[in-house]
């Protein structure tokens, strides 16, 4: 019985018509159709709106005149130049993916405001392309607290013909005074270039527009101050000498006891001082 079925399966595949390579209808084995002299040719039917001859039953691929593939269109790019942007908030978005709100890529050409040549260097999600670009130098971009960006060295020239003038450095645009605020410190803000291999969240702090707040003082001074402040509370809460409950247990042993546990306690506060000058940035 196996074999009987056996031999009925591969007669009903040798009968099976096909299509060649070339999508032409054949018979199996490329044998013409034996068909008696009353029967009809079998005819293939058409796909509405494909004419004859254009289509011969190929099963690889749509046929024509039903399905229009058109290739496909980049979506526009988003050029930002100096007339779209005035401070660094506009464009830091950009810098992390390269693609704006609505999908687009992004190119941001812009311009030192100082020379009015240069052009500000981005990180490479960013940069321009294209021809003409290389006819400008490149300078790296340094951004103020009050969200405003020059060319690097244009920036240091700037502030230091201020200082050369013995007046307080300010911003070329809107005037803001380049200065730490605590009395304790009043330096100079330092011009650092925006480094494009490193996040935003690593090198610069949040600008004015952003929220952020005023640069302080300087990291050697904060740290002068924070030295006192750790002195003066180890200090203290164990002075060197112990006096009323603690002496009787103490005895002679006081003054050491109450002076490596002073310091004990400086190491704590300056560790602490340490971290959090490590995790916070820094104009």
């Amino acid at each position: 019985m196996e074999r009987a079925e056996l031999r009925n399966t591969v007669a009903y595949l040798e009968g099976v018509p096909s299509w060649d390579a070339q999508g032409n209808f054949v018979y199996p084995y490329n044998q013409p159709i034996q068909q008696s002299p009353s029967s009809t040719p079998k005819v293939l039917e058409l796909p509405p709106g494909v004419s004859p001859g254009s289509w011969h039953g190929v099963p690889n691929g749509p046929p024509p005149g039903l399905v229009r593939v058109s290739p496909p269109i980049p979506a526009p790019v988003h050029w930002i130049t100096d007339q779209d942007v005035s401070i660094f908030s506009d464009i830091a978005p950009y810098f992390e993916t390269g693609i704006d709100e609505h999908g687009h890529p992004v190119r941001i050409d812009l311009r030192c405001q100082i020379c009015q040549c240069s052009r500000l260097e981005m990180p490479c999600c960013v940069a321009p392309r294209g021809p003409g670009v290389l006819d400008h130098p490149v300078e790296p971009l340094s951004v103020l607290p009050c969200g405003h960006m020059f060319g690097s060295s244009c920036l240091e020239k700037w502030v230091s013909s201020q200082e050369e003038e013995e007046v307080i450095p300010c911003c070329p645009m809107c005037r803001f005074e380049l200065i730490y605020r605590d009395d304790y410190c009043g330096h100079v803000l330092p011009v650092q270039p925006y480094d494009i291999r490193l996040p935003r969240n690593q090198q610069t702090p949040l600008t004015l527009p952003e929220g952020g707040c005023e640069p302080e003082a300087c990291r050697s001074c904060t740290r002068d101050q924070m030295y006192e402040h750790a002195r003066y509370v180890s200090d203290l809460a164990l002075p060197e000498i112990p006096s009323g409950n603690f002496v009787p247990a103490f005895q002679d042993r006081g003054q050491d006891i109450m002076s490596r546990a002073a310091m004990s306690l400086f190491n704590d506060i300056w560790n602490m001082r340490e971290w959090s000058e490590a995790n916070c940035l820094f104009w």
